[in-house]
């Protein structure tokens, strides 16, 4: 060290090691407070000829003891890329480069744990132009970094999305555009990140827009699925569903919306509902019992299926199918066989027995046939139903009737036999 202090011109009064770490002046508890931590290194005869002095902020984000060795050797060990940071170390020092930063990885010696470590420094020289100390600051970065790598994994499986996703500041302008969003409004990526929301969304107000930001950064609003209407760059309209996902990222806030063009699926569902005006006429308008269900549901019925029920059309309006079987085990077996009849051959047929309003039982032969759908989660089909208890009945007596000729043939034959 003493040989060290020989190269320091005479007249030279900035602080030592000892001044640096040895106060705990305004100026090091404001470093210790914002986590930064401080290294200063002397260099002896070259680069690898160094002494480390650290501050006990640097000691923390190293997990290295006070007592733990000064020397390069030492220090080089905390490295995850020793060779990178040294081949670093020595660029700087043979070039004179006065000034450095650079993000490296450290590997801790309390507890073994890899952290992302953002450097910066500045070399002091001797008289002769020789570097004689670097003085640098350390910040532990590794959860920054662990939000760039979810954001880098989140950007990849967005720029792959069939939604278009958009990310969007506290001003609502873009700050992230995928492909899709690209090609569905008909602008490149450079021209959207140059807009805002405004120039694209035609009914989203921007005093919503604050509105929302302010509610989203407080907590009390969470996202909610919603329709609003976007406009491409050569002025046409499309329906669009947006999720909107709010995300802080250490001090930073984003706003993320998945959009989609449901243009086909208003088109469809235009289409079912003219579909199932067309079918309510019909179901009206059938002189025998007839029913459309959705989804296990009655959503309309004829006249006639009221009267074979007992029901009005009101009270049964939006009913479970269920309402009309005596058990759960009729009802079960009766919605296995139709939906599976109608799932493989278009058309189910079967029967069963109907609880009516008043509470007598009826046979019912019914008849189903499952109707397009827009959406998966939509079940529909249309039914018709054909009290057949008489029918029933007439077989019952009929097949007695047949029974007691068989009887009495036989008890005719017993007796020619006997006399």
């Amino acid at each position: 060290m003493a040989d060290r202090r020989e190269k320091i011109s005479a007249k030279d009064t900035a602080p030592t090691a000892e001044d640096i770490f040895g106060r705990s002046d305004y100026i090091a508890n404001v470093l210790d407070a914002v986590r930064i931590g401080v290294v200063l290194a002397e260099f002896g005869s070259g680069p690898d000829d160094v002494i480390y002095h650290r501050s006990r902020t640097l000691e923390e984000i190293f997990g290295i003891p006070a007592d733990y060795p000064q020397d390069a050797g030492s220090w080089t060990k905390l490295m995850v890329e020793p060779e990178k940071m040294l081949a670093l170390f020595r660029e700087q020092y043979e070039k004179r480069i006065p000034e450095f930063e650079t993000v490296y990885r450290i590997k801790r010696v309390s507890d073994g744990e890899v952290r992302w470590i953002y450097g910066k420094g500045r070399l002091e020289f001797t008289d002769d132009g020789t570097p004689r100390r670097l003085i640098g600051t350390v910040q532990d970065i590794t959860a920054q970094k662990e939000q760039e790598e979810n954001l880098d994994t989140f950007r990849i499986a967005a720029d792959n999305s069939f939604d278009s996703i958009f990310w969007l500041d506290k001003d609502a302008h873009f700050t992230y555009v995928n492909e899709q969003a690209c090609r569905s409004l008909g602008y490149t990526r450079e021209e959207l990140l140059a807009m805002d929301l405004w120039r694209i969304d035609t009914v989203f107000s921007k005093e919503a827009w604050d509105r929302n930001w302010k509610d989203y950064a407080s907590g009390n609003l969470k996202g909610k699925l919603f329709e609003t209407i976007h406009r491409r760059k050569d002025g046409t309209t499309f329906p669009a569903e947006v999720v909107p996902l709010h995300l802080k990222l250490g001090d930073e806030e984003i706003h993320i919306a998945s959009v989609r063009d449901i243009t086909e699926r208003r088109r469809s569902e235009q289409l079912m509902k003219d579909s199932e005006v067309k079918v309510t006429n019909i179901i009206k308008a059938m002189p025998s019992g007839a029913a459309m269900i959705v989804n296990r549901k009655f959503r309309k019925v004829s006249a006639r299926f009221c009267e074979i029920t007992g029901y009005g059309e009101d009270e049964l309006f939006n009913q479970p199918t269920r309402t009309l079987f005596p058990d759960d085990g009729t009802y079960h077996d009766i919605e296995r066989n139709l939906y599976t009849l109608a799932d493989t051959g278009g058309l189910g047929r079967t029967e069963s027995t109907f609880k009516k309003k008043d509470g007598s039982l009826i046979q019912v032969q019914i008849s189903a046939s499952l109707l397009p759908q827009s959406d998966s989660s939509q079940r529909s089909l249309v039914a018709t139903f054909e009290d057949i208890s008489q029918r029933k009945a007439a077989e019952a007596d009929r097949e007695k009737l047949q029974s007691e000729l068989i009887q009495s043939q036989k008890m005719e034959s017993i007796g020619r036999l006997a006399g």
